[in-house]
C-alpha cells in the first residue's frame, strides 16, 4: 500500500489536495509528500518506544507479527504502541500545524 493510500485510509482527505503543489522557494513540492515529511519529523520526535515500533511498521512497512518477533513482544503491545504513536504524531501535526489539520481534515 503506498503513502496516498495509508493516508486515505487514516482519514486524510487526498481529494482536497489532488493536483496542488506548494511552493518551496522556486521549487514545487507535491502535498503528499510535504505531509509525509512532516510526519517523519514527528515520528522522529517520539519518545525511543514508539518512534521504533512506528518506523518498523510505517516506514519500513513490516507486519505485525514481524515486529513483535524483532522486539521480543507480543501482537497486542505492537498494535497498541502503533495505535499510541499514530495518535502521537496526529497530535504533533495538530500542535506544530494547525492548517494541516483544516486543509487535509484529518479525523483527530
Amino acid at each position: 500500500m503506498n503513502s496516498y493510500e495509508n493516508m486515505a485510509e487514516r482519514g486524510v482527505n487526498m481529494d482536497v489536495i489532488s493536483g496542488v503543489c506548494y511552493q518551496a522557494g522556486s521549487e514545487e513540492i507535491d502535498p503528499i509528500d510535504h505531509l509525509f515529511d512532516m510526519a517523519l519529523e514527528e515520528i522522529e520526535n517520539l519518545p525511543e518506544t514508539y518512534r521504533t515500533v512506528l518506523t518498523l511498521r510505517e516506514v519500513q512497512k513490516k507486519k505485525y507479527d514481524e515486529i513483535a518477533d524483532e522486539l521480543g513482544w507480543n501482537q497486542n503491545t505492537v498494535r497498541t504502541r502503533i495505535r499510541k504513536a499514530r495518535e502521537l504524531v496526529r497530535a504533533g501535526l495538530a500542535e506544530r500545524n494547525p492548517e494541516i489539520v483544516k486543509k487535509f481534515k484529518m479525523n483527530l
